[in-house]
């Protein structure tokens, strides 16, 4: 049975060793060892209250290395948290990231950006970039109900893992589109959802393993 770690019990002198494990390409491992030069500072008090913060930023960006987002989207998951408990402002990251990332971030909360997606799907295609950055932020607002997803999912059989992770990804997915206005049959929305179900839940099942005492 996959067993799900309490907390990741990361110090900031762990960074590099963490960032080691993750496998990234050499893009991704430089946008994040860039990322740590900037923000390690806030982390020099060990209390528990940065702890974890600094467990979710960490959290956040093996959830989404294992979607296979891109250097960006790593960055930005990392720095919401401490955007979140404002711990930084906005003008910081205008200030040391690219445009790129000032736009991840400031969308990371934006759920709406769901809805925009249904409306912008019947314009033309040179809408396309729009919708990418759309779906990045969109994925970047949803890692916490995928983290509480997973660890609902892991209890039981390793051998019906993904299936379980595939079944409450369904349901959620579904949820969320129904949310949004979606009137489609559920058939219609496997068709249209399965890839990402299973891509989805393959990724929280190896980030799940990660954890694994």
């Amino acid at each position: 049975m996959v067993s799900v770690r309490k907390s990741h019990q990361i110090t900031v002198q762990s960074f590099e060793q963490w960032l080691t494990d993750l496998a990234l390409t050499d893009v991704k491992n430089s946008a994040l060892s860039t990322l740590w030069q900037q923000v390690s500072n806030y982390y020099q008090s060990e209390s528990a209250e940065k702890q974890q913060l600094l467990n979710k930023s960490m959290e956040m960006v093996e959830i989404l290395s294992g979607l296979n987002l891109d250097a960006d989207s790593l960055v930005a998951a990392f720095i919401s948290p401490l955007l979140a408990d404002n711990i930084i402002e906005i003008e910081f990251v205008k200030e040391h990231f690219s445009k790129d990332i000032l736009m991840l971030c400031q969308g990371v909360e934006q759920m709406a950006a769901i809805k925009a997606l249904r409306q912008q799907s019947n314009q033309s295609n040179d809408q396309a970039p729009q919708n990418i950055d759309n779906i990045r932020r969109m994925l970047l607002a949803m890692v916490d109900d995928y983290v509480a997803l997973a660890k609902k999912a892991a209890p039981g059989d390793d051998a019906t893992l993904l299936q379980r992770l595939e079944a409450a990804m369904r349901e959620y997915m579904f949820d969320e589109a129904r949310d949004h206005g979606v009137s489609l049959s559920d058939e219609a929305l496997q068709d249209a959802l399965g890839f990402d179900i299973n891509l989805n839940s393959q990724g929280l099942m190896v980030w799940l393993g990660q954890q694994a005492d």
